[in-house]
């Protein structure tokens, strides 16, 4: 996958979080940009490098998220939906099983910091 697939990948997830059917996500990224369906389908396979400054910042403004969000640069925060399901399977842990889950995140922090 380019940084175009990615991006893009993560863009859709967005969406589908905020509630966007899964059928009119392509549709609604090229009504936000203001571009062809085709030229989102190109983001998602493959044909299209990298996507321009100008559209991450009107998904951004859409999402109202910073570019560094909708890049993946920085963490979003989670929608109440998201917020609910993590806590549901946070509730299941034992103390150890949420100790291993901490240093298993943690380390992944690490890594992507560096």
């Amino acid at each position: 996958m380019n940084k175009a697939q990615i991006m893009a990948k993560r863009i859709e997830l967005i969406l589908l979080d905020r509630g966007i059917s899964p059928r009119k996500v392509k549709s609604k990224i090229a009504e936000i940009c203001d571009i062809s369906i085709q030229a989102v389908y190109q983001w998602f396979n493959g044909k299209t490098q990298q996507i321009e400054h100008e559209h991450i910042v009107k998904i951004g403004n859409y999402l109202s998220l910073t570019i560094e969000q909708v890049t993946g640069e920085e963490a979003m925060p989670l929608t109440s939906d998201s917020r609910r399901s993590v806590n549901q399977i946070v509730d299941t842990l034992d103390e150890n099983q949420m100790s291993s889950l901490l240093v298993l995140l943690n380390e992944f922090y690490v890594k992507k910091k560096s």
